[in-house]
């Protein structure tokens, strides 16, 4: 059964949608731990980033059509 032309990627595209996750893991850090002060706010803001990083990973690794598995192997081979 062949998929129509209008829908192929159709599901790549849905899970772009997912892109919104790295925001919301940065913004649920940040509402749930109360920082009051420099420092505590630094590393609030170390936590957050963490957390959006690891989130982009998740969504990269998710959505990724061979795209990153090309682009490591040529990194590797230069």
């Amino acid at each position: 059964m062949t998929v129509p032309v209008a829908e192929r990627g159709s599901a790549r595209q849905r899970s772009q949608g997912i892109g919104r996750a790295p925001g919301a893991a940065g913004l649920g850090v940040a509402l749930a731990v109360p920082a009051h002060g420099f420092l505590p706010n630094v590393a609030l803001t170390l936590m957050a980033s963490a957390a959006v990083l690891a989130a982009f990973l998740t969504v990269v690794v998710l959505a990724d059509g061979g795209d990153l598995r090309a682009v490591v192997c040529r990194v590797l081979r230069a």
